[in-house]
């Protein structure tokens, strides 16, 4: 899945991503709120964009979570398997 488009979502309400199974996920987001993502199986998850809350981030299974070009305010992020998590942290 790719968005060609940025993908807006309500900023009153945190936004829930999940990614299951195998396969490619390319997401440019601008959220002004939280951000919720899990992501288990095998593959790529990359998202690109703009949070304007803090990043809740969970990785089980084996491939690559990239959010470094996805700004957040504080990333908590929680790893098992195998796989690398690239993230940025603009306050912690």
């Amino acid at each position: 899945m790719r968005s060609t488009n940025v993908v807006f979502s309500n900023p009153s309400l945190p936004l829930n991503l999940a990614h299951s199974g195998t396969g490619t996920v390319t997401l440019k987001l601008q959220h002004e709120s939280n951000i919720d993502v899990a992501m288990s199986g095998t593959g790529r998850l990359t998202l690109s964009g703009r949070i304007q809350g803090d990043g809740q981030l969970r990785f089980s299974g084996t491939g690559e979570l990239n959010a470094f070009y996805c700004p957040m305010k504080i990333v908590d992020i929680q790893m098992s398997g195998t796989g690398l998590a690239y993230v940025y942290g603009v306050e912690g």
